[in-house]
């Protein structure tokens, strides 16, 4: 067992117990998006751990993903001690989309972690309960097929705390890490699912939607 699979298992011991994979996955992304005030990228250094940043981000997913993640910190295992939390919030999401049928992905580690409170970030309200900001992911300078892959992270998951019907969810089995929900998008009207102004936003950008057609073939 090499110490990537080691630093995963209390993640997979986690999820097994509580099916919180969106959850993780979600706070994974939020972190590595934030941005400084100025505007410049911050990128994964725990931000969402601060107090004020969850008061600011107002989720109770990213309020659930913070405890987890300090609890693994410190009960996890020998491994997971001596990670930073920085490290251990993008663990999460990597370990959450292995859980789900994704691809495994060697982790790389050595991430630091802001000061203290005073270097929360404002920024508006989560729209849409746990979808990504899509502004957020146009300052950050990605490419159309960065933004597309990122955006395909809506597999997992559902909208807001319900979790019935297919208004709650953007495709079919929101605990299977796969294309359907691309899939599902080009389908709009005919899919049935869920699909927020963002999502179909991708299918008006001539360029955005070469990629959400690529995806949803492989």
């Amino acid at each position: 067992m090499n110490l990537n699979h080691i630093a995963k298992k209390p993640f997979f011991d986690l999820f097994y117990r509580t099916p919180c994979m969106p959850q993780m996955l979600r706070a994974a992304l939020y972190d590595a998006t934030m941005l400084n005030s100025d505007g410049s990228h911050r990128g994964a250094k725990a931000t969402l751990l601060l107090t004020n940043q969850q008061h600011t981000a107002h989720s109770r997913d990213i309020e659930f993903a913070a405890k987890q993640i300090k609890e693994i910190k410190h009960e996890g295992n020998h491994i997971t001690q001596l990670l930073s939390y920085a490290d251990l919030i993008q663990l999460g999401g990597v370990a959450a989309v292995e859980y789900c049928g994704g691809p495994s992905m060697v982790f790389k580690m050595g991430r630091t972690c802001v000061e203290g409170e005073g270097d929360s970030v404002n920024h508006g309200q989560e729209h849409h309960g746990n979808s990504i900001v899509v502004d957020r992911l146009n300052k950050l300078g990605l490419t159309t097929q960065e933004k597309v892959a990122l955006m395909g992270s809506h597999t997992l998951g559902f909208i807001g705390d319900s979790k019935k019907g297919r208004d709650s969810r953007w495709c079919l089995n929101p605990y299977v890490f796969d294309n359907t929900y691309l899939q599902d998008l080009l389908l709009c009207d005919r899919s049935g699912y869920i699909k927020t102004a963002a999502d179909l936003a991708m299918l008006n950008d001539s360029e955005m939607k070469q990629w959400v057609e690529t995806y949803a073939q492989d």
